[in-house]
């Protein structure tokens, strides 16, 4: 249902592999840390652009 109200940054097709969803491509830099590049269109519920910039994030 999320994925209804929510864009993914990846998506998976029929048989789990990963697609492009908010982010067009993705590394793998090692083991536990990847590199995704946003889409340049992608924009906000109010239509602004989405502005990016390197960041480090950590999920748990």
């Amino acid at each position: 249902m999320y994925q209804m109200v929510y864009e993914t940054l990846l998506t998976t097709d029929k048989d789990l592999k990963l697609r492009p969803g908010l982010a067009e491509s993705w590394k793998q830099d090692s083991p536990t840390s990847y590199t995704l590049t946003l889409r340049r269109d992608a924009k906000w519920s109010n239509g602004g652009l989405v502005r990016t910039r390197p960041s480090s994030v950590t999920l748990a």
